[in-house]
């Protein structure tokens, strides 16, 4: 019984080490920094496009039903793309397409266009997020990962929460909310 309770201790002590040590690695300071940048843009582009579809030129209805069955071609394109190109290049390109298209966004007249183009952006930020699951996962330590991928997680939310607010950027300006998606988007 003795010997169990050392052991327990043994392997208490040695974790909290180990934790320590991982507190102090920069590298993974500097990914759980990216990462949940990541996150953050995502769950903002991601949430705050499907909200503001509704504000697309014709039928809102019609329109968001759309919007939300595009991440079907993209979650299929996601497991194509992973595997042959390789999760930092998917991901680097998806934000930066998002960012080119939603910037461009505001300079196309409305239509069909400037519908296909809201619709390549949901395409894209669908390929980055869903994507960025798969590489936090495997860009943290095997011990600490599911901890180190609740934070990015918990910290990426912050953009989810403003995500509902972005309909009220169109006030100042009608393009603002998807600007912002799209700078936010060609940052990351």
């Amino acid at each position: 019984m003795k010997q169990r309770d050392a052991r327990k201790c043994e392997v208490i002590a040695t974790n909290r080490s180990t934790f320590k040590q991982l507190l102090m690695s920069p590298m993974i300071w500097k990914r759980l920094f990216t990462c949940s940048f990541l996150w953050t843009t995502s769950t903002l582009v991601y949430y705050g496009l499907s909200i503001n579809a509704i504000e697309l030129s014709g039928n809102s209805y019609l329109n968001y039903i759309v919007v939300i069955i595009i991440e079907a071609p993209a979650n299929v394109c996601k497991l194509i793309c992973l595997d042959r190109f390789g999760r930092k290049k998917v991901i680097a390109i998806a934000y930066f397409l998002t960012g080119i298209i939603l910037i461009n966004y505001g300079f196309i007249p409305g239509g069909n266009w400037s519908t296909a183009f809201y619709l390549g952006g949901k395409f894209f930020i669908t390929l980055a997020y869903n994507s960025l699951y798969i590489f936090a996962a495997e860009v943290f330590p095997t011990n600490y990962r599911t901890t180190l991928l609740a934070i990015c997680s918990t910290i990426g939310r912050i953009g989810s929460a403003v995500a509902p607010q972005t309909p009220l950027l169109s006030r100042f300006y009608e393009f603002l909310p998807t600007l912002l998606f799209g700078i936010m988007s060609a940052l990351s």
